[in-house]
Parts: C-alpha cells; sequence; structure tokens
C-alpha cells in the first residue's frame, strides 16, 4: 500500500470514560505517515475535545437517544460505503456488534477489529433482560467473524476466546496507553482554591460513581482508617451513585472530610496531590488509573479483582492489594500506608517505574502492528 492506511474507528461517544480516554490517547499517537485515522460517533458528547487531535476528521452521527440496534448498523454501513476505509477498529460492546453487522452490509470488503475494555460478564450479567441476552447471543455469534480483537488484560483476553469463541490466534493483550506529557502538565496545575490546603493526608479515588466502582466500600473503610489518621478523602467522577454517597458519607459522619468534585478533564493535579490512591472496584477491564495514579507518584491500594490490576500490581512491591469487597483489609492497608512515609515512597518509586511500559507510543506501535498483520492477511485473502 502506497498510502496511509484508512482506519474508522468507531466508539459510542466521547462522554467521560476509561475506555474513551484509551481511544483519543491511541488516536494522538498513531504514526500519520502510515495511517489515517476517521473517528466516527454515535451519540453526541464529547469530554475531551482538546485531547482529540484535530487532523482526526470526526463524523458526528449525532444521535440524541438510542437508535434500535438496526438503524445504526444501517448508518454506519453507509458510512463504511463513503469513506471506503481499509479497515475499521471498533471500541466497547455494544459498537464492535453494530460495526460486524455494518461491515457485513457495506458494498465493500472491510476487516473489523474489536477491542474490549470491560469484561462481558458485566454486560450480560442480568438474564433476565431481553436486551442483555440478545446481546450475549449476538456476541457469540458476531465476535468470531471480528479478524481481531485486542483486550488491555489476558483475563479479559481469554474471556473473550474462551466464553464468546474469538480464536486465540486473533486474540491480543495490548495494555491501555498512558500520554506521560499529558500526566506530567496535568500534575503539574494547582489544586482549586476549594480544596482544603490544611495538610492533611488525601485519600484519592477516580473513576464513574456506579456501583461496580463500590465507592461506598471506600467510605466505610475510611470511616475506621479516620479513628487513627485525620485524612480527607476525594471521590473524583461522577455518576448515578452521587447521591448515595453524599448520603452514606453524612451518615458516617464524614460529611467534612469527603471532597466529591465531580468529573475532572484533568484528574491529574488530584493525583499528584494524593497521599494515597486507592481503588475499589469489583470488576475492571484493565484500570487505566492505577497506571496514572503510579505515573502521577501516588502509593496505589487496590482490590485484587478481575481482571486488570493484579496483572499490574505485584502485591507489596509496586502497590497494595486486598479482596475485592473487604473493607476490613483496605482499612488495614489504607492506615498501614498512612503510617509509614518509607513504604508509601517505595512505593511510589517502584510504581512510577512501573508505569513506563504503558507509554502511549509503545502502545501505539503495538495497535500498529495488529492492523499491519490484519491488512497484509486481508491483502492476500488469508486470515492473521
Amino acid at each position: 500500500m502506497n498510502r496511509p492506511a484508512r482506519v474508522l474507528f468507531v466508539t459510542p461517544s466521547l462522554k467521560g470514560g476509561g475506555a474513551e480516554r484509551v481511544l483519543v490517547t491511541l488516536l494522538g499517537h498513531l504514526d500519520p505517515a502510515r495511517f489515517e485515522p476517521v473517528l466516527a460517533t454515535f451519540f453526541e458528547g464529547n469530554d475531551y475535545p482538546q485531547l482529540l487531535p484535530q487532523s482526526v476528521r470526526h463524523i458526528d452521527f449525532r444521535c440524541s437517544g438510542r437508535l434500535a440496534f438496526p438503524r445504526l448498523c444501517r448508518r454506519l454501513a453507509r458510512a463504511i460505503c463513503e469513506e471506503r476505509p481499509d479497515l475499521v477498529v471498533s471500541f466497547m460492546n455494544y459498537t464492535n456488534l453494530v460495526a460486524i453487522v455494518a461491515a457485513g452490509l457495506a458494498r465493500i470488503d472491510v476487516p473489523v477489529i474489536i477491542v474490549e475494555q470491560t469484561p462481558l460478564a458485566l454486560h450480560f450479567g442480568n438474564k433476565r433482560s431481553l436486551g442483555r441476552r440478545f446481546r450475549r447471543a449476538g456476541a457469540r455469534w458476531l465476535y468470531p467473524r471480528a479478524r481481531a480483537a485486542i483486550a488491555p488484560s489476558k483475563g479479559l483476553c481469554d474471556e473473550l476466546s474462551g466464553q464468546f469463541g474469538v480464536p486465540a490466534v486473533r486474540c491480543h493483550v495490548v495494555p491501555n496507553p498512558v500520554d506521560f506529557d499529558l500526566v506530567r502538565q496535568g500534575a503539574a496545575d494547582a489544586l482549586p482554591a476549594d480544596i482544603p490546603a490544611d495538610g492533611l493526608p488525601l485519600i484519592t479515588t477516580c473513576g464513574r460513581l456506579e456501583p461496580l466502582k463500590n465507592q461506598v466500600l471506600l467510605l466505610e473503610a475510611f470511616a475506621e482508617v479516620r479513628k487513627d489518621h485525620p485524612a480527607r478523602l476525594c471521590l473524583l467522577g461522577e455518576g448515578p451513585e452521587r447521591g448515595r454517597l453524599h448520603r452514606r458519607a453524612k451518615e458516617l459522619g464524614l460529611a467534612d472530610s469527603v471532597i466529591m468534585p465531580g468529573f475532572q478533564r484533568n484528574p491529574f493535579r488530584y493525583l499528584a496531590a494524593s497521599t494515597v490512591f486507592a481503588l475499589t472496584s469489583n470488576w475492571e477491564g484493565f484500570g487505566n488509573v492505577i497506571i496514572e495514579a503510579m505515573a502521577c507518584g501516588a502509593p496505589v491500594v487496590s482490590s485484587d479483582c478481575d481482571y486488570g490490576p493484579r496483572e499490574i500490581i505485584r502485591d507489596g512491591e509496586n502497590g497494595l492489594l486486598f479482596p475485592p469487597g473487604d473493607r476490613q483489609a483496605l482499612a488495614e492497608r489504607l492506615s498501614r500506608l498512612l503510617g509509614d512515609a518509607a513504604l508509601r515512597v517505595r512505593l511510589a518509586d517502584a510504581g512510577r517505574q512501573s508505569a513506563l511500559r504503558y507509554d502511549a507510543e509503545a502502545v501505539a506501535r503495538q495497535y500498529e502492528a495488529i492492523i499491519d498483520r490484519v491488512l497484509l492477511a486481508d491483502s492476500s485473502g488469508g486470515r492473521p
């Protein structure tokens, strides 16, 4: 191919979330001499306007609500026919299903690479939901048709091959990228004036406020920790659990010690100011924020949940793990870190070194290698 390969990236929207940040970070680090990325989104919203490269043409379907699956498939099929990409890369489960069907409906033969960021068990856990049953059956039928599948952790990759029929040879583990230049710039910014500068230790978590992330567990563990260690807790993020978390903080007598700034386009200034970073998720596909916290120099405590954290953290070496849902174990680890400055320094230093392997440039080269492999196999009539 004598021209850059045109790659159509597809995602539901660019509303704030880990998968969305992964995508815009990747788009900013692809080799422009070899790839011409085009981005298609289904629904309105963009929380990362400054991160999306200006060179990336953005096709916004501007759907105000969830369209029926067949209509989205037809819309994307038309976009594929108009754009004539050499390859489609889709992010997230619903989009993956739409992309595979749309590629089949299009009048041109185009290979599809699917990218999963969260365990599919989360999407399909409620068997009584007709929509979830449809998506589960659709994934089992359609996912084996993808020319390649990418997941950020081995556990998630194993789920794709073991439960959804993607041949193991087509499953690739590629960690999520972190733009360290962006992290360093953001970490250098001062905290907002409404954050108390009273010298108290700061424990921070970052993520959508939803049951999956289990921030209630962190509130309850923090109530135990404060008995011996005066500190503040910062919950970064927005979501349906905000009201419940606010009420629980009041019930625990923590109203004056808990800060909830909402979604932050620059979370790194909070991470850099943190004495400890804590992740309490019940499930993760990877745990991007663990890497970002490490890069900001915060010692990390994380639940040992499926799938990502245990592939990033070596317990006691570059962070601490605790059993998911175990409030007492979390409180013990938080207290240990708040009371041991030497341990914090050792874990923070090791964490910074560990984070380097997730540099966005290196991760982008891994994506490019998989794209090259699929394109080569497609041009020769084979399969990667």
